[in-house]
This record gives C-alpha cells, structure tokens and sequence, in this order.
C-alpha cells in the first residue's frame, strides 16, 4: 500500500505557490531599481516559499525553520508515519450484511492447562495453621 498521491487541485496549487517563490527570487536577484535590502529579503521569502512547497509536495505535516547559536539555519519538516491510503468499501458493508466466512480457521497453537487443581508457573507460600497468630484487639 502507498500513501495517495496528492490530487490535481493540490498539484496546482503547489505549481502556483513555487511560481510565485521563484518570481519573488529572481526579481529580488535582477530588478536593479529595488533597494539592496529589499532584494535580500525578496530572495530570503522567495526560498523559503519554494522550500515550503516541496516540502508540502513530498507530504510534509509540520515545517519548521529555527536557528541555531552557532549562526546556521536548520529546516525541517515531519511526516506522517504510516500509510494514508484510501481503501474502497463495498456498499455490503456499509449497510450491515456480513459476508459469507471463506476457508477454515488457523489450527490453535499450545494446550490449555485444566481448570482443576493447581496453577501452572504459579507458587505461593502458605503458613502452616500453628504459626498463624489471631489478630489482637488492642
């Protein structure tokens, strides 16, 4: 089983929102009458735009940027442990019918000890009747 694959609605959207990323990049890179501050933080939302959206692409659930103490970035991303495939349900079993039992059961494994008698693996200690003292009413 594979996880669905994201549909043609979702593909669009992510096709849009990398669009936008890369204009945001390439015009911070070559618009010339833009301050150079401006530029830099064009080009930063314009990566990060386009690292969200592959991110999201691949089936991230949580993106998360940070930065560290020693001056670097970490970007990260979790996802979803397991299988999110769709299963198709036959209409039988939405409305209640039990299907029909197929094949035979798997023979049991092992033997169940009696009922009777003492407990197997189980030990426990009992004091003999002259050692057992009443409680007193104190």
């Amino acid at each position: 089983m594979r996880p669905d694959p994201p549909s043609r609605q979702q593909l669009a959207i992510y096709v849009i929102a990398g669009a936008v990323g890369l204009a945001f990049m390439l015009s911070g890179a070559f618009v010339s009458s833009i301050d150079l501050g401006i530029r830099i933080i064009f080009v930063l939302v314009g990566a990060l735009v386009v690292i969200g959206v592959a991110y999201r692409a691949m089936g991230a659930i949580r993106l998360g940027i940070s930065a560290s103490k020693e001056g670097g970035w970490h970007v990260g991303a979790e996802f979803p442990k397991g299988y999110t495939h769709t299963l198709d349900v036959s209409p039988g079993l939405i409305e209640g019918e039990i299907p029909p039992k197929q094949g035979q059961m798997p023979p049991k494994r092992g033997v169940m000890p009696p009922k009777e008698g003492e407990i197997p693996g189980v030990r426990a200690e009992v004091q003999p009747p002259s050692e057992v003292q009443p409680p007193s009413d104190a």
